[in-house]
């Protein structure tokens, strides 16, 4: 296999194939380096291959390339890999086999993936070293590193900071009358990730009684059930009931309602690297994920973690098996009620 150094780097690459599996947040944490990217090769077409569920992340970020998506029709994908001639190829999928796969049929003279996976390295002619416990952001960055592009990874934050659109007027009425609101993304793909629906209405309440804060639940349509089960619990409380508007958005629609909030707060989720995008203040709540790899903080951005023995447990998409969730259930909503005061001050 070559090295990066003595690779043959094409002046002007007609096309560049990039593959992103998996989900929002990994998209989000993308975007910069596909920015990288279109700047080194003004001159490239750019294809992505993703899932359709963060297909859309790169029109909110006003990504000029084309989007194949492999979860609706994958015969279609498959004959535009062989249909089309790839100068280059980025994989940047962290371990799993099948996007080595869509490097390969690219036919690209250089193939570049991370050096992780033994099984699918000799697919690259170009392997990457991959830090387990390294910011996500720099580990994309380094996979431009055999192209000769050494830069600094660039923070995600403020990325789709000029993002707008418009919402329907019958989504539009749904919002807080007082227009100052915190928006909640309490639904997760992981159980493990998961919080307590008390812990949420008390912090729909701490944050109205002690803030003067509305709330907003966001999610798609899986989350609906979880956002009115915590509406439910916060009427108990006798505060302000939340407007759930899980599952009535789509996912252009969440960003523009996330970019008019004063707040986000939920789980380590794709909906928490948006509002980072956004740049609006931000408290996420990490359990089994690792914070250095997938968090951020600055003055208006913070974490909210318990420092246990057994977390981290959640590495490249897998959980080992947990009866107690105590990194979660160890995390109070006086906890993340006191770093929205801090991030809001």
């Amino acid at each position: 296999r070559r090295h990066p150094q003595s690779i043959d780097i094409p002046a002007s690459p007609a096309r560049i194939l990039v593959v992103r599996p998996g989900g929002i947040g990994d998209m989000v944490l993308l975007v910069p380096i596909l920015r990288i990217l279109g700047r080194r090769f003004p001159g490239a077409k750019m294809d992505l291959v993703c899932e359709s569920r963060n297909a859309d992340v790169p029109k909110l970020a006003g990504i000029d390339a084309e989007i194949l998506v492999y979860d609706r029709n994958p015969a279609a994908l498959l004959a535009r890999l062989l249909s089309r001639r790839y100068d280059i190829a980025i994989d940047t999928e962290q371990f799993h086999h099948f996007s080595a796969f869509f490097a390969f049929l690219s036919g690209a003279r250089i193939r570049i993936g991370f050096n992780i996976n033994p099984r699918r390295n000799p697919v690259y002619t170009n392997c990457v070293n991959y830090a387990m416990d390294g910011a996500e952001g720099d580990q994309f960055m380094a996979l431009l590193h055999p192209l000769g592009i050494k830069e600094a990874a660039p923070k995600v934050e403020n990325i789709l900071a000029g993002y707008r659109t418009r919402l329907a007027p019958d989504k539009e009425q749904l919002l807080p009358a007082a227009g100052k609101y915190a928006v909640i993304h309490a639904g997760t793909s992981h159980m493990y990730k998961q919080w307590s629906v008390e812990y949420y209405a008390q912090l729909v309440a701490g944050l109205k009684s002690e803030m003067g804060v509305s709330s907003v639940l966001v999610g798609d349509r899986a989350d609906r059930k979880l956002g009115e089960d915590i509406s439910e619990a916060a009427a108990r409380t006798g505060m302000e009931t939340p407007v759930v508007l899980s599952g009535l958005l789509s996912l252009a629609e969440t960003t523009e309602v996330m970019r008019r909030a004063v707040l986000f707060a939920g789980t380590d989720s794709g909906l928490s690297h948006i509002a980072l995008g956004l740049g609006i203040p931000r408290v996420v709540i990490f359990g089994p994920s690792d914070s250095r790899k997938w968090g951020f903080e600055n003055k208006r951005n913070t974490i909210v973690r318990k420092d246990l023995p057994c977390s981290p447990c959640f590495i490249l998409g897998y959980h080992k098996p947990c009866t107690t969730r105590s990194c979660m259930a160890q995390i109070t909503a006086g906890d993340v009620l006191e770093a929205c005061r801090k991030v809001l001050r």
